[in-house]
């Protein structure tokens, strides 16, 4: 089926002193073959030069919309104000330190094109090390409940339908980490959405040094915030330590050799 290239694809990139990597991200943008899309860059109050970096870069672009946050509000907070200010009837969000193939928001919607019910789309994608050198790949299963609560279902390379946020009440800006999570129990716990698997690695997800267990604390009480905001067992929700056994065992285990550098 022929993709419409009339629909706006909103893009949301959030940044926190991200100058080594966020240009990286919002040029994945730029150069997707599907160009009917608004970019979003928020800087929420990053204390190095990303601020000087994205307006001497893309002041002048007329795709790129920077806002400049003078406090630093958190990454829910940043992501709520991202949707809000999004024009497009699809939405995607890219972390500053990822990047995206240029083919990712076409072959999605052309996804939402075939299967008008579907509410999101994600795929599987690389892991890769500061240096962009690919370390791993994760392989996503088809769409289903319990895909809420894998541990390799992030919130880079996922492209919704913008209405569908918003009719879930949008990001949760109480949450300064998991609220992608939050997000994916409102849209398929509680709304009945659907998402659809792409079967191909279309985004490259960054794993720094020390990043896997340096937010363990910060993981645990938001996922006690949300086993309380709807009244779930704990022990249902995706468990910390699952997230870091998860990807220690990917990269060290790694041996593919079909990298798309």
């Amino acid at each position: 089926m022929k993709t419409d290239f009339n629909s706006l694809v909103s893009a949301l990139v959030t940044t926190y002193n991200g100058e080594c990597y966020v240009e990286r991200a919002v040029e994945s943008l730029l150069n997707q073959t599907y160009t009917n899309i608004e970019i979003i860059v928020i800087d929420d109050a990053s204390q190095d030069k990303t601020k000087q970096l994205l307006n001497k870069k893309y002041e002048k672009n007329q795709k790129v919309k920077i806002i400049n946050l003078e406090k630093n509000c958190g990454l829910g907070n940043a992501c709520k104000l991202g949707v809000q200010k999004a024009n497009g009837k699809f939405f995607i969000r890219c972390d500053d330190d990822d990047f995206l193939n240029e083919r990712i928001i076409e072959k999605s919607v052309e996804v939402f094109n075939e299967y008008p019910d579907v509410s999101f789309v994600y795929s599987d994608y690389y892991l890769v090390d500061e240096n962009k050198k690919i370390t791993g790949y994760v392989l996503l299963d088809e769409f289903s409940l319990q895909i809420v609560n894998h541990p390799g279902l992030i919130a880079t390379g996922v492209v919704f339908k913008t209405e569908d946020i918003l009719d879930a009440g949008g990001y949760d800006g109480n949450l300064r980490c998991q609220e992608i999570y939050d997000l994916y129990i409102r849209l398929c716990w509680l709304k009945n959405k659907k998402g659809k698997h792409l079967n191909e690695k279309l985004f490259y997800y960054t794993r720094r040094s020390n990043q896997i267990t340096s937010n363990n604390e910060r993981l645990l009480s938001a996922n006690r915030y949300i086993s309380l905001k709807y009244n779930l067992d704990e022990k249902k929700l995706i468990n910390t330590q699952d997230i870091v056994n998860y990807y220690v065992n990917i990269i060290n285990n790694f041996g593919g050799n079909d990298a798309e550098k």
